[in-house]
């Protein structure tokens, strides 16, 4: 969550807060309507104590979720083991809690339940809010985006390209490109072009053609497919803005490797840079089809692999395979490369 705040750009970080102001403030409203109802009651003092009680109640029954998680979830079933807390042990905790404190404060079981359930309303605005608001921000945000990339100054790339062909265990033949940032220089965005169309800010799309590795581009493209085109957008060491374009080539060495998968037990490591969402693991089952399993992203822009951690699923151990997938013009659409462990 960290990671993703540090990645957001001004005009997100800008109409998102924005967004997190008038939650808070619909908050507020709530909260003091509902104190100014207690006092009517004589119970002002009371509700305050409990109100301000509610989020270590909260806390505490997050964490009696999670203790149970880790004790009785385990594999495919946590998420059910999740859920069944959620609505068992962390709904006794919470109001458990809450009619305890109550008492202790001086506030009868009806009015400490309410203020218990007006709690998690409070809390669900934030939300409710946000995904309400989702669409018209996403929109804002581009248009603002769009206009400030626009009068960005050009200047030649001063990313170094580098590649070579790798037949993939299918025998389809890709193009394996990296183009390395020099030092000072960060990446901002990529924008690719191709048949007429650019897609813009690609790496934050869902895309297995293209990756980030640091502050260096790489892509994974079909070797029958005609080459895009990049508009890169950068920093230079003075904190300059910069826009590149590339016209992407072949490799000048045309001549043709193996991919190779090295693997461990627990581990397994490529010959070639992949974007990380071009793959997916493999679990065999005894008498069924065998059980498939994306590998997501991690961050909020398309990342760049050379080596994966293989995670152990319940029953079926660690994955037995991997598979690559190759993104081809309609109609053909997208292929599967399989690597299996020896």
């Amino acid at each position: 969550m960290f990671y993703t705040l540090r990645q957001l750009t001004t005009p997100d970080f800008v109409l998102w807060g924005l967004v997190g102001l008038l939650a808070l403030t619909v908050m507020i409203f709530l909260a003091t309507l509902e104190g100014r109802h207690f006092r009517t009651l004589g119970l002002g003092a009371p509700w305050l104590r409990l109100r301000l009680a509610s989020l270590p109640i909260l806390a505490i029954a997050l964490l009696a979720v999670y203790g149970t998680v880790a004790v009785f979830g385990d594999g495919p079933q946590a998420l059910a083991v999740a859920y069944m807390a959620l609505f068992s042990v962390g709904t006794i905790v919470y109001f458990g809690l809450h009619a305890i404190a109550g008492r202790i404060f001086g506030i009868r079981g009806g009015h400490a339940s309410w203020i218990a359930f007006s709690g998690l309303v409070l809390i669900g605005v934030l939300p409710a809010i946000g995904g309400t608001l989702m669409p018209f921000v996403n929109l804002a945000a581009k248009i603002w985006k769009e206009g400030t990339v626009g009068g960005i100054s050009s200047e030649s790339s001063p990313f170094i390209a580098s590649g070579k062909r790798v037949r993939l265990p299918d025998g389809e033949e890709v193009f394996a490109l990296r183009y390395r940032a020099p030092e000072g220089v960060q990446l901002l965005r990529a924008d690719m072009e191709g048949s007429g169309h650019r897609a813009r800010d690609v790496l934050r799309m869902s895309t297995s053609t293209i990756c980030r590795a640091g502050q260096d581009l790489a892509l994974l493209w079909p070797a029958e497919r005609p080459l895009p085109r990049l508009y890169v957008f950068w920093q230079t060491a003075e904190k300059r803005d910069r826009q590149s374009l590339i016209d992407i080539a072949p490799p000048a060495d045309n001549a043709v490797t193996d991919f190779t998968a090295t693997w461990t037990q627990q581990r397994v490591s490529f010959s070639a840079t992949l974007p990380r969402e071009a793959l997916s693991l493999v679990w065999a089952r005894s008498g069924s089809t065998p059980f498939v399993d994306s590998v997501p992203r991690t961050g909020p822009e398309a990342e760049c692999v050379d080596a994966l951690d293989l995670p152990a699923r319940g029953e079926l151990g660690h994955p037995q395979a991997l598979r690559i997938r190759v993104d081809h013009a309609l109609p053909k659409g997208p292929t599967w490369a399989e690597t299996r462990r020896p």
